[in-house]
This record gives C-alpha cells, sequence and structure tokens, in this order.
C-alpha cells in the first residue's frame, strides 16, 4: 500500500477531520474533499467517523489508529453519536457550527511561523471545543468564538474561510475578551475525556447522564428547587457546582440535604408536582441501548438513575 510521507502526526487534542484538513494543507496545498478522493477515500464518509474509513486514512499516513479513533466521533444514529464507550445526543454542537479559541490558534500560528509552513497546516480543531456545555478555552480561560463551518470546496485547513483572521487579528481577539474561567461541569468533561477520574458516581454513568444530572441538582443546588436550567442565562448556566461524593444522592428529601452540604444557607421547599411526577426523571433517563462503561452494569446505572427520584 503506497503511503503519505512524510507523516505529518495526529495531536491528541484534535478531531479525526482537523487532522485530515492539516494533512491536505501540508500534502497538496489544497482542500480536504480533493485530498480525500485522491486517496480514494469518501469524504463524507471520513466526515461522519466511519472507523474503517478512518483506519484507511491512517494506514495511507503511517499513524497509529488508536488515538485518532480515540478522538473520533462516529455517527451511531441519525440523532446520536459514539465517541468511544459514549453515545452522545444532546450534548454536541451542529456539525455545521465551528468553534474556536483565539488565543490556541494564534499559538498554533506561532508554530506554523517557526517551521516555516502555512498556518493551516498547524491550526486544529480540539475535541473539547464540540461539546454543547463547554464555552471557554480549558487553557487560556476565554469564550470560545462561534463561526458557521467553511461553505466552500476550496479552503485549506480545518477552518479555511471560516477564520480569515490572521495571527495579529487573533491575538488582539484573545485580548479584547473578558476572561470565562469556565465551569466546573466543562472541567469535569475536559477530565473524562482525557481519562482523568473525576467523582466517582458520576463517573459510573454514561457521559451524557453525567452532564444531565449535573446540570439539574447544580441547578437546584445554585438556585433553588423551581429554576430550570434551560431558562438559565449562558452566565448562570457556567455558575453550577459540580456534584461531587462517592455515591448519589437518593431521592429529594436526601438531594436537598446533599446540595446543603455544599451550600448550607440553600432550604428548598417541596418540589411542584410536576417534577414529582417525572420530570426529573424524563431529564435524567438515558437509552436503554446506551454501552455502560466497564466498570458497571446495566443495573447499576438503572439503579441511580432511580435513585434520583424516589421519594
Amino acid at each position: 500500500m503506497a503511503r503519505l510521507f512524510p507523516l505529518l502526526p495526529f495531536r491528541a487534542d484534535e478531531t479525526h477531520w482537523s487532522w485530515a484538513a492539516r494533512m491536505a494543507a501540508f500534502h497538496i496545498r489544497g482542500p480536504i474533499e480533493t485530498f480525500l478522493r485522491d486517496l480514494g477515500l469518501d469524504p463524507f464518509v471520513l466526515s461522519i467517523g466511519d472507523p474503517d474509513e478512518v483506519a484507511r486514512l491512517c494506514a495511507t499516513a503511517g499513524q497509529d489508529p488508536g488515538p485518532v479513533l480515540r478522538n473520533t466521533l462516529m455517527r451511531h444514529t441519525s440523532r446520536s453519536w459514539r465517541l468511544g464507550e459514549e453515545i452522545l445526543i444532546d450534548s454536541l454542537r451542529p456539525q455545521q457550527d465551528l468553534r474556536f479559541c483565539p488565543a490556541c490558534l494564534a499559538e498554533d500560528d506561532a508554530v506554523a511561523k517557526v517551521a516555516g509552513q502555512n498556518i493551516a497546516i498547524h491550526r486544529r480543531e480540539r475535541l473539547i471545543w464540540r461539546l454543547k456545555p463547554v464555552r471557554s478555552c480549558p487553557t487560556h480561560r476565554l469564550p470560545l468564538i462561534r463561526r458557521d463551518g467553511p461553505g466552500g470546496a476550496d479552503g485549506k485547513g480545518v477552518f479555511a474561510d471560516s477564520v480569515p483572521e490572521n495571527t495579529a487579528r487573533l491575538q488582539d481577539l484573545a485580548g479584547c475578551a473578558a476572561p470565562c474561567p469556565g465551569s466546573p461541569l466543562q472541567t469535569y468533561i475536559a477530565d473524562r475525556i482525557a481519562e482523568r477520574p473525576g467523582p466517582v458516581w458520576l463517573d459510573s454513568l454514561p457521559l451524557e447522564q453525567s452532564i444531565r444530572v449535573t446540570e439539574l441538582l447544580g441547578t437546584a443546588m445554585e438556585f433553588g428547587p423551581y429554576a430550570a436550567f434551560d431558562d438559565l442565562s449562558v452566565q448562570d448556566q457556567m455558575l453550577q457546582p459540580l456534584v461531587a461524593g462517592s455515591t448519589p444522592p437518593k431521592g429529594w428529601r436526601e438531594s436537598a440535604a446533599h446540595c446543603r452540604s455544599f451550600r448550607p444557607g440553600l432550604t428548598p421547599s417541596v418540589l411542584p408536582a410536576a417534577s414529582k411526577t417525572g420530570e426529573l426523571s424524563g431529564r435524567c433517563s438515558t437509552n436503554s441501548t446506551i454501552p455502560h462503561r466497564a466498570a458497571r452494569s446495566a443495573e447499576s446505572s438503572k439503579s441511580n438513575s432511580r435513585a434520583l427520584v424516589e421519594s
């Protein structure tokens, strides 16, 4: 099998599509679609994370497929994606949404300048930027900027004409941005994707369920039992504390006590009837087809979900 030379290594924090786009800029100085078709690969099939197509690209490039597949968002159903063992339905940004940290891209540009290469070879999309709860850069503590994805077929790199700013302009954007420290939830997500341990009972749940539980209980802890996460402003959504502890609270009374252990002044009253009759359960539920982590059984996950709504 013919191989690309030299190898442009995959970076552990980027998406598989970002790497493919950087290789296109490196090897043909052109757009990713042309590059992939020249290699006999289907751009659409690769864009939806087909593991066989990703493995073929890795074999052609001489890249170990393991790290690439770990960061590949794979189409699972018409409305869900797989990331490793996790199934994500509501936690991903749409594919046409592109987000970036100007300081991160400015640093990528600096590396390109030192190497004497085009910036499209070094600007990379970080995997964590694809997740909805992540609204700021974990490295620079700056708000992420949203753009529509590249619209043309002639642009180079993963950002192409969506981010036309040069290095100086990116540095200006970073310098003018208000600090955005991020939420404990997004820190937890970043740690979990990097396989660093977090609160035991949250780690025992699928990632998306952990996100929903934290949104619900974090909102109650910070704003009281009648507040709804979706009604909060972006700033207020980022104020939620992470629900820690080794075991989940059992039912609302225990949840309230758990919340008060973090916020002694919180004295929630009885929940509205809608919450008692399944609103909480519905928000925390997860599809029964979602594969669980090796360390937990299907029954234990169901027990955790039931524990949140028992009274």
